[in-house]
């Protein structure tokens, strides 16, 4: 018997007590099938201890002492488990610039009937009706109705970017609350399964599954690399530690400077930026990852008009060389800040593109009916007596500006007005003449600028219902001036217009918006082409995950039948030794 027939009792107790420990791991496993973030666990049995019994020089005379549960594992593929987070965090960021792409398309109507490019041709319509009949009262009342519908879409297409704008704002403040809580999760996590696992007599596999979900949530949000460290996981988030196993450095969000747009920010790092936004996010610099940073490049980082689209300068406008080439490199510079800056923001970049096709909608009209010249001229201020001097400055061309139909028949009233600036300002000459100074547009400010914002249908020819629009000859014959009916046609031939400092094609008013359409719908159908096939690599992925740590209850079905077969026949060498011991006791006795 070795060590003794009492040591046999104790290999079956040995079976019994390792048997049921495999019964309540599969119990385990077949409660938690549909739990999310579980992984099977595994009982692994080893022998336990030898006892040598006595020495001999041939072999060791030893008697094995039964068997013991040298751990509870996890079944899980780590390697696959990191290339899985990875590549959802990449789906992630894609499919959230998709659903934001398909939300801004429907703010233009293109998907749904009332488009925009609707209210454009009905505008060109009433103009045409307008050269046809230039005297025709009705014909301009039409063509003032369609620029009041064309202005009023125009700010509820802007008015619905910008809210669009503050929505993602809100979102951006949420993900990155939820960062945080998951990241504050992680680090108790790491404590308590420090705790668990001290004495090395157990892992803490269930909490370790629920770190591990953590990890798979916190991936969809930002761009993460991890280490274990012991029990404990050291993450980090864009590059910074995020959490280590003695804490957690939170991100927070400020407001940036002149705006009401929220940066992201290292709240324990010393406020540093989280996010770097250029180069711009790439798959093969891993850099196009988590939703947080997807959300920020849709929104953009400033509020953005037509001003932000930079104007190649044409050789023909400058008389002087060396400023033609000054003209070009500040040119240049511009471009550079709006490759930064503007062309990689969905909304920013829209935002601008629809400013600028606006803007020059609106001057190209405005200069029809208000057409301007550059004059030289004095002005006497007639109380202080001080003495201006302008200088090849804008003004209107009185030579060749139409007039109204009205009474006053004044020239220089535009269609379309900035609701703050007047177009022009008017002033006496000391040389007898009247001047109407253009009022220029200023980059630095807001409100001299011709931005959808800032737009309105002049109410002075509202107020008149038409007879004020200028369409008449200036010499006051009451004859109109097909000229200029003429040229309101002209201009919606013109190709002026570029959708960007990169696009080659020269374009009208009508093509520049379907570029624009265009432009965005291929950022959409490139976002969702590449979700798409985001989503069958993490799928595939998950499948790989879920052969190696995924939970069958048919399996688990079999292997309690088996551990429970395991089980009865420790229980039955137990009682086979127990009567052997009985029998001798009792015989012994006698």
């Amino acid at each position: 018997m070795g060590y003794g027939s009492m040591g046999s009792l104790y290999l079956g107790v040995s079976g019994l007590q390792t048997s049921q420990t495999a019964l309540n791991v599969t119990a385990h496993n077949m409660a938690n099938v549909d739990t999310p973030g579980y992984v099977r666990q595994q009982i692994v049995q080893t022998s336990s201890e030898y006892f040598r019994y006595a020495f001999n020089p041939v072999n060791d005379m030893t008697v094995g002492s039964g068997t013991a549960v040298s751990v509870v594992r996890q079944v899980r593929n780590e390697f696959i488990d990191r290339q899985y987070r990875q590549e959802l965090g990449r789906q992630s960021f894609y499919e959230e610039r998709a659903k934001a792409v398909s939300e801004i398309q429907g703010y233009f109507g293109e998907m749904e009937g009332a488009t925009f490019q609707g209210i454009i041709s009905n505008l060109w319509s009433s103009m045409v009706a307008v050269q046809e009949e230039p005297d025709s009262i009705v014909a301009r009342r039409a063509l003032i109705q369609s620029s009041v519908t064309f202005i009023e879409r125009a700010k509820q297409i802007n008015d619905s970017l910008n809210k669009y704008q503050e929505n993602l704002n809100v979102q951006i403040l949420d993900k990155v609350n939820e960062i945080n809580k998951l990241g504050e999760r992680i680090g108790v996590l790491n404590q308590e399964i420090a705790k668990v696992e001290l004495a090395g007599v157990e892992k803490a596999n269930d909490l370790r599954d629920e770190r591990n979900l953590c990890l798979d949530e916190l991936s969809k949000l930002i761009d993460i690399t991890y280490t274990e460290r012991g029990s404990g996981v050291e993450v980090m988030a864009e590059g910074k530690v995020f959490v280590s196993p003695v804490r957690v450095y939170r991100l927070d969000v400020e407001q940036m400077s002149g705006s009401n747009m929220y940066n992201v920010v290292w709240r324990d790092h010393a406020g540093e930026d989280v996010f770097h936004f250029w180069p711009a996010p790439s798959a093969e610099d891993n850099t196009d990852t988590g939703s947080l940073k997807a959300l920020l490049y849709t929104r953009g980082m400033k509020d953005t008009n037509y001003t932000d689209i930079p104007t190649k300068p044409k050789a023909e406008d400058f008389a002087d060389p060396a400023a033609y080439q000054a003209a070009l490199a500040q040119y240049n510079q511009d471009v550079d800040t709006y490759d930064k800056e503007v062309s990689n923001y969905a909304v920013a970049n829209l935002q601008a593109q629809f400013d600028q096709l606006m803007h020059s909608m609106v001057t190209a009209i405005n200069d029809v009916f208000c057409p301007n010249t550059t004059a030289s001229f004095t002005v006497k201020d007639p109380v202080t007596g001080n003495v201006t001097a302008y200088n090849n400055v804008k003004v209107l061309d009185l030579e060749k500006a139409p007039i109204g139909m009205d009474q006053d028949a004044q020239p220089g009233v535009e269609l379309f007005k900035r609701a703050s600036v007047d177009r022009y300002t008017k002033v006496e000459g000391e040389d007898g003449n009247t001047y109407y100074i253009y009022n220029e547009e200023d980059k630095s400010n807001t409100y001299s600028l011709y931005t959808v914002g800032e737009l309105e249908v002049n109410p002075e020819v509202l107020a008149d219902n038409g007879s004020k629009l200028p369409l008449s000859n200036n010499d006051r014959t009451g004859a109109y001036d097909q000229k200029v009916a003429d040229q309101l046609i002209d201009i919606w031939r013109d190709t002026g217009m570029f959708l960007g400092p990169h696009t080659l094609t020269p374009c009208n008013f009508n093509d520049y918006y379907a570029a624009m359409i265009g432009d965005l719908g291929n950022r959409g159908m490139e976002y969702i082409n590449i979700s798409n096939s985001q989503a069958n690599v993490t799928n595939d992925l998950n499948n790989e995950r879920l052969k190696t740590a995924g939970t069958s209850s048919d399996e688990e079905l079999s292997n309690m039948i088996k551990f429970q077969h395991a089980y009865n026949a420790a229980a039955r060498y137990v009682n086979v030794v127990s009567e052997m011991l009985d029998l001798l006791v009792n015989q012994l006795g006698r």
